[in-house]
């Protein structure tokens, strides 16, 4: 019997995306007791043909899932509908979970019956390069915000949540267009609600950042665009005069001589390191910022599309055709 579901959402990443579903196979819960579903989102690198195969070897428990590369809130939408479980776990194909993760988020959510979901803690590669280690040191947040014993938001990288709480919540906003705050406006609109999210300490995953520069920069540009996506809830004078205050961050290169200057004191960090990740913060603001303004127009524009409305309007074009 199926009691979990590990929903994954991946695009044009087949070698990372092997190295997690390795990482999901050595899950110390029962094998019969779980399932993954991997939704395969618009893929152009052969990662159709490499899940289909991986699919192959264990029908039962393992899921695929063909989407057109509508970004992972809809993929994740269309995952939670394929799953099983009473609860669905997500990480992501970038990830790589701990032997104890998915009976570590299980526990907590059992143990805990006011908590409608789980985060866990997340950690550093062993050996990450110059871009990663800048993020592992002023980016990543290990743990979920946490106040008063309670999680603010889940990282979906890190995460279960009860299956009928969720189907409740209308699952993820798909107007997201990329990865970036889609979890952040599913935690608020479940907290909203009511409902109370947890930490699960021992649920660990190692994330495996983006290492090129293009990478890093496609990366923030996108969590711009969602930062203004996640606005949308609020006023729209608001929206406007928070984002004229935030025009004054797009001045930060010229910062950068100070910027050094402040980190040079921290002893945990090399010459190289206090010299360059400077640079990295001032272009990380920029291009974060640079998406925010971009699609600061649609999004004052468009009202959220709440969970499962691209998944269900797909199904019923099928059934129109047949």
């Amino acid at each position: 019997m199926i009691d979990y579901s590990v929903v994954v959402p991946t695009r044009d990443r087949r070698e990372r995306l092997a190295r997690l579903l390795q990482a999901l196979g050595r899950q110390n819960l029962e094998p019969e007791r779980f399932e993954v579903v991997a939704v395969d989102d618009g893929s152009a690198d052969g990662t159709a043909e490499f899940l289909l195969e991986w699919q192959r070897q264990s029908p039962e428990r393992r899921k695929l899932k063909r989407w057109p590369g509508r970004g992972p809130a809809s993929a994740r939408n269309a995952g939670i509908l394929e799953a099983r479980g009473r609860i669905i776990a997500f990480t992501d194909d970038d990830c790589e979970p701990e032997p104890g993760w998915l009976a570590a988020l299980v526990q907590a959510l059992e143990q805990n019956p006011a908590w409608v979901g789980v985060g866990g803690e997340t950690l550093p590669p062993a050996d990450p390069g110059l871009i990663s280690r800048y993020i592992n040191t002023q980016c990543v947040m290990r743990t979920p915000e946490i106040k008063n014993g309670e999680v603010l938001h889940l990282q979906t990288n890190n995460a279960a949540l009860l299956r009928s709480p969720l189907l409740e919540a209308r699952g993820f906003d798909e107007s997201f267009p990329h990865a970036g705050g889609e979890d952040w406006d599913l935690s608020r609109r479940l907290r909203a609600s009511g409902q109370r999210l947890g930490y699960a300490a021992e649920a660990r995953v190692v994330h495996h950042h983006r290492h090129t520069l293009a990478g890093f920069i496609r990366t923030y540009y996108h969590y711009g665009q969602g930062e203004v996506t996640m606005l949308r809830h609020e006023s729209k004078l608001r929206q406007i005069l928070r984002s004229f205050w935030r025009l004054r961050l797009f001045f930060t290169a010229p910062l950068i001589p100070f910027r050094i200057l402040a980190f040079w004191p921290k002893k945990d960090l090399s010459r190289s390191e206090k010299l360059l990740f400077p640079c990295l913060e001032s272009l990380r603001e920029f291009v974060h910022h640079l998406g925010y303004f971009r699609r600061l127009p649609a999004a004052l524009r468009r009202q959220p599309c709440l969970g499962f409305q691209e998944v269900e309007s797909r199904k019923e074009k099928c059934q129109n055709n047949h």
